[in-house]
């Protein structure tokens, strides 16, 4: 027999939430990356490099 599974009375949460960085900007631009495979050439990325140190980037 199965345990009975609890209802639930909110919302749904989503799964993960992207870090949002309240610190100012230092750069931003498109660079572009090596891709692993010989003769792909190089893909080009949107990063954004914070005043912590935290580097995202985006496809």
């Amino acid at each position: 027999m199965r345990p009975a599974l609890a209802a639930s009375t909110g919302p749904a949460q989503p799964f993960m939430q992207s870090p949002v960085s309240t610190s100012p900007v230092v750069t931003e631009g498109w660079v572009l990356k090596k891709r692993r495979k010989r003769m792909q050439g190089f893909a080009r990325r949107y990063f954004v490099l914070d005043q912590t140190g935290m580097l995202s980037y985006c496809f």
